[in-house]
């Protein structure tokens, strides 16, 4: 879309791959696309995400390492992100980090490694962007000389981890990771089976099915689809708890 939220600049899909042949006719899209529109205005803020819980979560998801600006004071974040600006929308590292902003202590505790001062934490996501943790720590009246060579350092320190679905629900199983997701609006009592139908699995144990097991095969399209949800209770899913 443009600028002004309703003229249509390209076509649509459901994914990338279906408007664009290859990932470089994409990029030529954009550089040529972006060219049309020039921004009024200098840029006076960080892209933020949210905060630190789902900054976690998107620089996992995007292979990004997470820059955290801590500090209990709003005006010592403003000055921070003042002095971290110019480097973050930089040719060198725009698109190259995520960052999210902290006022509580307690919002670092799932950070291995972070300290309780105010400063700059860069931080290597978990596999699942449930944690993260604390690759470099900066304080926060370091110069943008000083945070430059940290932001190089981090990169290079940053582990960038291919995920792959079938090895992460292989590995989460081996951790015991498990999870508990309300539902965003409460199902009436009275239903039994549309109540059955709308609960969450505590834990859930998967065991993949081959060629060589004496179990059916799963099915294609969107029973398929129906097959392997978690909601359901086909044989290759068991629920515990």
């Amino acid at each position: 879309m443009g600028p002004d939220g309703k003229t249509k600049l390209s076509r649509s899909g459901r994914s990338p791959k279906m408007v664009y042949r290859s990932a470089e006719e994409m990029v030529s899209f954009l550089v040529r696309t972006s060219g049309k529109y020039r921004a009024k205005n200098a840029v006076e803020s960080l892209p933020y995400i949210g905060d630190v819980r789902l900054g976690l979560n998107v620089a996992s998801c995007d292979l990004r390492p997470l820059v955290v600006l801590s500090s209990p004071k709003k005006k010592t974040l403003s000055k921070m992100e003042k002095r971290i600006l110019t480097l973050a929308w930089g040719q060198e590292f725009v698109g190259r980090f995520m960052y999210a902003e902290s006022s509580r202590p307690e919002e670092l505790d799932g950070i291995e490694g972070a300290r309780g001062s105010s400063g700059f934490l860069i931080v290597q996501p978990g596999k699942f962007g449930l944690k993260g943790e604390a690759l470099i720590h900066v304080p926060e009246e370091a110069s943008e000389k000083e945070l430059k060579a940290a932001m190089e350092k981090a990169l290079g320190m940053h582990e960038a981890e291919e995920k792959k679905p079938a090895a992460m629900f292989s590995r989460g199983e081996r951790k015991a990771f498990t999870g508990s997701r309300k539902s965003p609006s409460p199902i009436p009592a009275g239903n039994a089976a549309r109540d059955r139908s709308h609960a969450r699995p505590a834990a859930i144990s998967y065991r993949p099915w081959n060629r060589h097991s004496t179990r059916s095969a799963p099915p294609h399209g969107s029973a398929r689809r129906r097959w392997a949800s978690p909601s359901c209770s086909f044989p290759p899913v068991s629920f515990a708890g």
